[in-house]
């Protein structure tokens, strides 16, 4: 049985805001990720994990409900795919946004703007003739039920 590490463990379900600023300032990157995750951490700290040096951080800040829109945006032209790919599974990005993700270099950051329940057919139906086969499948999935159901 593995023993959870009791800062992650902390940084991820913590809600003592003294603690939990006290470990935003840890040179650990799983503990940085694991706080961009939890629900619990003020708000003042959410900006800058958004800058943070580590894509694993910026992608599970990615997957906050109720970001800012513009760092959602900035997210969304993140130098990583991780974080670009995160960014592009969110209901809530812009129709603008999904454009610029589904014509993203890495064929797995356009799928999951295949997949997103929310991208606008017209997106969808260019997903459905991309390059790369697997965005052809699931964005021809995803329109054909669209169409069906």
């Amino acid at each position: 049985m593995a023993v959870m590490n009791p800062e992650y463990e902390e940084a991820s379900t913590g809600t003592n805001p003294e603690i939990l600023a006290m470990l935003f300032q840890s040179d650990d990157a799983l503990i940085r990720a694991a706080l961009a995750a939890n629900p619990a951490l003020p708000a003042t700290y959410i900006g800058a994990l958004g800058r943070d040096r580590d894509e694993e951080v910026r992608a599970n800040l990615a997957t906050r409900p109720h970001l800012n829109k513009r760092l959602v945006h900035r997210l969304g032209k993140d130098r990583s795919d991780l974080v670009r790919a995160t960014v592009a599974k969110r209901t809530d990005i812009s129709p603008r946004l999904m454009g610029r993700l589904a014509r993203d270099y890495y064929p797995w950051v356009r799928c999951q703007i295949a997949e997103n329940p929310r991208v606008p057919l017209r997106i969808l139906r260019r997903l459905a003739e991309d390059t790369d086969d697997s965005v052809r499948e699931v964005a021809s999935v995803h329109l054909w039920h669209r169409q069906n159901y």
